[in-house]
């Protein structure tokens, strides 16, 4: 694994070389087995952070590689990209309000044996290639921590054929409340 910060432009290039031996996965038939050689992953991540002001702006883009897609299925490109306004209000309320937006390109996903609860490869379509966006907000008065969140906010503006696992659709867009209240020790 290696890191190369560049602090000027707030950026990051991360690569990083895996190699699993004896990989135990679930074949098509949702049957265990094991990988015996050696199964390499690399994976080149660029992470960059634009700051204007109050707004920010988190992106990391991964490109991945494995060995054997059948065995351990990865998406080529991943991305994971956080727009937000961070500002501390009336010097004691913290606000954070933003947008959270994840893709990553088709790949055969696992699919799900709900008989056992567990994924096991698949060659029979590949999902992926849509983006899943949250729009949230962060608050933090002094010890209490609460957010609010809006999940799947792009559910219609693209066509309905997101899943997360193969005939598993992906959740629909819902509402999240959280409350956090740290005691002293």
């Amino acid at each position: 694994q290696g890191v190369l910060d560049v602090p000027a432009w707030n950026a990051q290039v991360r690569l990083k070389l895996n190699t699993i031996v004896n990989y135990i996965y679930y074949d098509s038939l949702a049957n265990p087995n094991q990988y015996t050689t050696a199964l390499p992953v690399l994976e080149l991540s660029l992470l960059k952070d634009v700051t204007l002001g109050k707004f920010h702006w988190d992106n990391q883009l991964t490109y991945q590689v494995t060995g054997n897609s059948y065995v351990l299925p990865l998406p080529d490109l991943a991305l994971r990209s956080n727009l937000y306004y961070k500002n501390k209000l009336f010097n004691v309320l913290w606000v954070q309000l933003g947008i959270d937006t994840y893709f990553n390109t088709s790949y055969y996903t696992p699919a799900y044996m709900p008989a056992t609860g567990r994924f096991y490869s698949q060659n029979e379509r590949a999902l992926g290639n849509y983006p899943l966006a949250h729009l949230y907000g962060n608050f933090q008065l002094k010890r209490m921590r609460f957010f609010l969140m809006y999940y799947h906010v792009n559910k219609d503006l693209l066509p309905p054929y997101h899943f997360s696992a193969l005939h598993y659709g992906a959740n629909p867009r819902f509402f999240k409340i959280g409350v956090s209240w740290n005691f002293y020790d």
